[in-house]
């Protein structure tokens, strides 16, 4: 069964600290000189946060499909395919818990990631996504996809997790020091679901790379879901396949493995 489309997480899976590895641009570029098969970005963050290596690969025309905010805001070129915003009150229900439990967050826009307060990171983060604002009513007056929360993995309180799920959102962890809160429906399968519709691709013909928690459901949905070396064991066990971590060419050997790189 051929493979038509293939979906990549971005962070840990194609990047490392915000940065494309060398070894995954070439293994992208050797599978858009072969032109057999599309390339597509399915990732947890907004369009707003998109690392500048990953803006390069859209201005380059090798990739042009873009499942952003965990499934919430989806597109083929500029074309917007599907897009999810948050319920107004139950943005103020996420925030208002947020602040009960002391959690500072984010509200991820099409265009700004709005912080509730700034971290002493803030600054540097801004300086590379310049739509960074400090404004903890962001969700009142804009269209939000979804809220995302600062939380050391050894910090994570039960009643925390819980709380989020009695608002109907799930809390998926894809780093150890965050996570996002997607409604009880959303996840990148959710995306990926709505760009197979649009370009008629059967979705047994397609492959995704992850790493993350925020994962699972992708890798379930696609034809062949490849679980990265360095990622979550829940994730791994979910996998078609898990190949070897970011640094040791996980993605081409997977792509070699199921003869999609020739």
């Amino acid at each position: 069964m051929s493979t038509e489309i293939i979906f990549f997480d971005i962070d840990d899976t194609l990047c490392r600290l915000g940065r494309l590895t060398e070894n995954n641009l070439r293994a992208l570029q050797a599978l858009s000189a072969q032109n057999t098969v599309k390339l597509a970005i399915a990732t947890g963050r907004s369009i707003a946060m998109l690392p500048p290596d990953i803006r390069r690969l859209f201005d380059s025309g090798m990739i042009e499909v873009l499942v952003s905010a965990n499934g919430q805001y989806n597109m083929i070129g500029s074309e917007i395919i599907s897009h999810y915003p948050l319920d107004q009150a139950a943005a103020a229900e996420l925030a208002a818990v947020c602040r009960r439990f002391g959690l500072v967050y984010q509200q991820l826009s099409e265009h700004h990631i709005a912080w509730s307060e700034p971290l002493p990171h803030y600054e540097q983060t801004k300086a590379v996504f310049p739509g960074c604002v400090i404004d903890p009513d962001y969700y009142s007056r804009h269209s939000i996809y979804q809220f995302s929360v600062f939380l050391p993995e050894q910090d994570e309180d039960p009643d925390i997790v819980h709380t989020f799920e009695d608002l109907g959102f799930h809390f998926a962890r894809w780093h150890k020091g965050g996570a996002d809160l997607l409604p009880a429906q959303g996840s990148k399968a959710r995306g990926i679901a709505d760009i197979c519709a649009a370009l008629g691709i059967n979705p047994a013909h397609t492959m995704a790379f992850g790493d993350g928690l925020n994962d699972i459901e992708m890798l379930q949905y696609v034809g062949i879901g490849v679980a990265m070396g360095n990622a979550w064991e829940a994730l791994k066990a979910v996998a078609d396949y898990v190949t070897a971590t970011l640094e040791d060419d996980g993605i081409e050997q997977a792509l070699r493995h199921f003869s999609v790189l020739k």
